[in-house]
């Protein structure tokens, strides 16, 4: 990471620093959109934290993995913010469209105590349910869309493909071939150079939307200032 890359890597976790103690200071109800924001926001500082110690380490495929998870975190935290009523009812949904997958893979395998207990959990979240509100997978794509954040979802999908899943080109990565000894290399460095950068695009997102509803303005614009000069960063990569 450059000099002034390492910089705005900084700000940007101090700032994710200050408004997490925000964060912990924040009361409310589950269904509150700010409470959900809250929620999203603890896996995102999480996430961010973790994807610092494995890139500092040297441990790429692992770092890009959080990264992974850091777009998903946030992508959520703007769906969050921009969608009226917040994601509440849309987690629900997708909690009981997981139970009710469980569900099925219990009984194909004919697992009576795990149908038991994914029928009890069913039955809960059925009832926590709207009137007409059915089990419905959440889905990234829509997600970014309502979340305004088009660019987080790109990044997400080339992230699938590239590292964090396997699939033949993250395990490609690692192979040398006499014809091309230094694919892995330059590979490696073009993700060093450059995931970092999306790092902060996540977080600086999320932070954005999620000091928007705890009213905490400041952090918001600050947010914005950093947001500034990633671009430019951003540009100069070509992203």
């Amino acid at each position: 990471m450059v000099a002034d890359d390492a910089i705005l890597f900084n700000e940007t976790n101090r700032l994710a620093e200050a408004l997490w103690a925000k964060t912990l200071r924040t009361e409310g109800l589950n269904s509150d959109p700010k409470m959900v924001s809250c929620t999203l926001y603890k896996r995102l500082w999480s996430h961010h934290r973790g994807y610092a110690l494995l890139y500092k380490d040297g441990l790429v495929v692992e770092s890009d993995t959080l990264l992974r998870s850091s777009i998903e975190a946030a992508i959520c935290l703007c769906a969050n913010f921009y969608t009226e009523g917040g994601l509440w009812t849309q987690l629900k949904q997708d909690a009981l469209h997981t139970v009710t997958s469980q569900i099925k893979q219990a009984r194909e395998v004919d697992d009576k105590d795990l149908e038991r207990d994914g029928e009890k959990a069913r039955r809960w979240l059925a009832s926590q349910m709207e009137p007409n509100v059915s089990a419905r997978k959440l889905e990234m794509k829509t997600l970014a869309d309502d979340g305004k954040v088009p660019m987080l979802y790109q990044f997400y999908r080339g992230l699938s493909g590239t590292s964090s899943h396997v699939t033949g080109l993250s395990i490609m990565r690692g192979v040398v071939t006499p014809d091309e000894p230094t694919m892995q290399e330059a590979w490696t460095d073009l993700t060093k150079k450059t995931h970092h950068l999306w790092q902060i695009a996540a977080v600086l997102q999320g932070s954005f939307c999620h000091a928007l509803l705890l009213d905490e303005d400041a952090l918001a614009e600050a947010s914005i200032a950093l947001a500034k000069r990633l671009h430019v960063r951003l540009d100069a990569a070509g992203l």
